[in-house]
């Protein structure tokens, strides 16, 4: 590899994790210098997004996870705040707004290795970081900043799928282009007393290529096509944005296959109702190439992952699972549902995000310390009271 040299400043990672697990110094670095840093050569309107909220980040709605783009121009953030910035930078839409969406993605211009020295040993990172940033007792965010930031969304998505299926970081049901990571001032809420991150290492002048990042971690990007790792039962999932919680995972803040239709031009416009106009995929062996006839249906109670109906002939036998295999999305990706996973002494907190979950669909309420369900039977109208066990 011929990137720069670690510097006398930086953390040691010649394979003893203890030295850094110990220290307690800080390197002192403001948000928005360290912002600077990272995005240095931001170009035109694209902006990354910022994040800050107080609290718990497992408890906030999912609006608080929305954030605003970041300027040059100093950016008060409330250091008792969670705070996260997007590793990619974002174009705004016709209205000017930014959100973390593929549709809007730009360059990505730092990799994140999340749950360093828990989840991941310490002695797995082969490669000195720009930064090194402690988000919660014995762990740690591990930053790199690219040299020249990548616009290939389609590279970075699977740069990312290489790194997590290296076993380095954790998958984010956001999407790799979408990923947060923690700002150096800022508070862990999930721990009682709140957590104050803390920055171990940071060497602003050391970044890095593609193929010196991939040298250095000793990962490898398959060739051709691939699709996103699956979770495997034996490492927690990642909650998107935040970065430890196992548990839960909230229901996608956007539908992945509009997304993807977007992004292959064969989105047209919505027609009301959760249905979608669209250009068939399948539309060169249409008689004459004609482009209409074709919807696409979002999820719900009647069809679970969507639906997909094509009125020509050729394609007449193709449904929601045919769709999904063209756009390379999962069935689980396609459903936008919540995940609660059952964790191993995570009972407590299994059950929190069940209760939740539930009264959001405002179908279940407890009563008598029961849970029950209110429905009216079809014709006669009759409403009557569900009764399920104790969620105790």
């Amino acid at each position: 590899m011929s990137g720069p040299a670690p510097t006398a400043s930086q953390t040691d990672f010649s394979n003893d994790s203890t030295k850094t697990g110990k220290t307690s110094e800080t390197v002192p670095i403001s948000n928005h210098d360290f912002l600077r840093t990272v995005f240095s050569n931001l170009q035109g309107e694209v902006r990354p997004i910022l994040v800050s909220f107080l609290g718990n980040p497992s408890m906030v709605p999912k609006t608080a996870w929305f954030g605003f783009p970041w300027t040059e121009q100093d950016t008060l953030l409330t250091p008792s705040s969670n705070n996260y910035f997007s590793l990619a930078s974002f174009r705004p839409d016709e209205s000017g707004r930014y959100r973390r969406m593929k549709a809007q993605f730009a360059a990505l211009h730092a990799l994140m290795l999340d749950d360093i020295g828990t989840k991941v040993p310490m002695e797995r990172m082969t490669l000195p970081p720009t930064w090194l940033l402690g988000t919660s007792p014995g762990n740690y965010q591990v930053g790199y900043v690219l040299r020249k930031p990548l616009v290939d969304g389609v590279l970075v998505d699977r740069l990312m799928n290489a790194i997590i299926a290296a076993g380095l970081c954790d998958p984010g049901a956001n999407g790799p282009r979408a990923r947060l990571a923690r700002l150096p001032v800022a508070v862990n809420g999930k721990h009682t007393p709140e957590f104050l991150c803390r920055m171990v290492s940071f060497s602003p002048d050391l970044n890095y290529s593609i193929e010196e990042l991939l040298s250095g971690l000793q990962v490898e990007i398959p060739q051709g096509r691939q699709s996103r790792p699956k979770r495997t039962k034996d490492r927690a999932q990642q909650a998107p944005p935040e970065d430890t919680d196992s548990v839960w995972i909230p229901k996608p803040e956007e539908n992945t296959i509009l997304t993807e239709l977007r992004e292959r031009g064969l989105y047209k416009t919505p027609l009301g109702n959760g249905k979608h106009d669209i250009t068939c995929p399948w539309v060169e062996i249409h008689t004459g190439a004609i482009d209409n006839g074709t919807a696409y249906f979002e999820p719900d109670e009647s069809w679970p992952i969507g639906g997909f109906k094509c009125l020509h002939g050729h394609c007449s036998q193709r449904h929601i699972r045919d769709l999904l295999e063209y756009l390379g999305i999962e069935i689980n990706a396609a459903r936008m549902k919540p995940t609660i996973r059952v964790v191993a002494e995570e009972i407590h907190r299994v059950v929190d995000a069940a209760e939740r979950e539930l009264a959001q669909s405002r179908k279940y309420y407890q009563r008598g310390g029961l849970i029950t369900a209110v429905t009216t039977a079809p014709g006669i109208r009759d409403t009557k009271i569900q009764k399920s066990a104790s969620p105790h």
